[in-house]
């Protein structure tokens, strides 16, 4: 049953991003990292994705991310996950940024993130604020992180205390060439984060693939080597997570 309810919700998702694949958007970087804002005043990002590690086996998932522009200095995004190992999340993030020299933005990233782990039995809440400076070439994040976990049914709250946050990637070329590749390495990806000793190590690339009349649109793929485990409880086995995306500008 729980299998049938995520495959159902997948699908549900896959069939919202075949209808709004002529509604453009923005989003920063190679598909997401950095801080949100590139110009544009509206983001779609449909995404698909397959993993494998000990604590979940194999798994699919499917995300969808919006990101608008507030103001010339401020992004809302927001989104939402399924998973087939019965797991869903919900993201908010705001980013608040500056012009800091010719190629570059000094800001704010906010992140917080709910997760229900069904198959479990559990539910997360997620915070982390970053002072982020974000350049053509690369991107460094750091600040803290905060973790509640609780039962879904029943009581008791499990309160991590204050961890370390930071996300840090290198890119080959500007962000405005038409291809782009890069590395990171995490513990805050959009819908999951894990300890300060627990990296996420990423490779990572899109390309413009149609543009027109200020409106864009690029592939992304991704290829995550990660932790295995859930809440953020490490296995000794490390996972691969492979997502590929389309990032619609207008």
């Amino acid at each position: 049953m729980k299998t049938r309810t995520s495959l159902a919700i997948i699908l549900i998702l896959v069939c919202t991003l075949s209808s709004v694949a002529q509604c453009p958007a923005s989003v920063a970087a190679c598909g997401g990292s950095g801080l949100t804002g590139s110009g544009a005043r509206h983001t779609l990002v449909p995404e698909l994705g397959y993993g494998y590690n000990t604590a979940e086996r194999s798994y699919g998932t499917a995300a969808l991310t919006y990101t608008g522009t507030v103001a010339p200095w401020a992004w809302l995004s927001a989104g939402a996950q399924a998973s087939t190992s019965d797991s869903y999340a919900l993201k908010l993030r705001a980013d608040f940024g500056w012009k800091l020299g010719r190629q570059g933005r000094m800001g704010l990233r906010n992140h917080y993130m709910y997760t229900a782990y069904a198959f479990a039995g559990m539910q997360g809440f997620d915070a982390a604020l970053m002072a982020a400076y974000d350049h053509d070439y690369f991107y460094v994040g750091i600040g803290i992180l905060t973790r509640l976990f609780a039962p879904l049914h029943g009581n008791g709250v499990i309160h991590e205390p204050l961890d370390m946050a930071y996300d840090v990637e290198g890119r080959i070329f500007p962000k405005s060439h038409p291809w782009n590749m890069a590395l990171q390495i995490t513990n805050v990806q959009p819908f999951r984060t894990g300890h300060f000793f627990e990296p996420e190590l990423i490779l990572k690339g899109n390309c413009t693939v149609y543009e027109r009349r200020g409106s864009r649109y690029r592939a992304t793929l991704r290829a995550a080597y990660r932790p295995a485990g859930t809440m953020s409880i490490a296995a000794s086995f490390y996972g691969i997570e492979i997502t590929a995306g389309v990032i619609c500008e207008i």
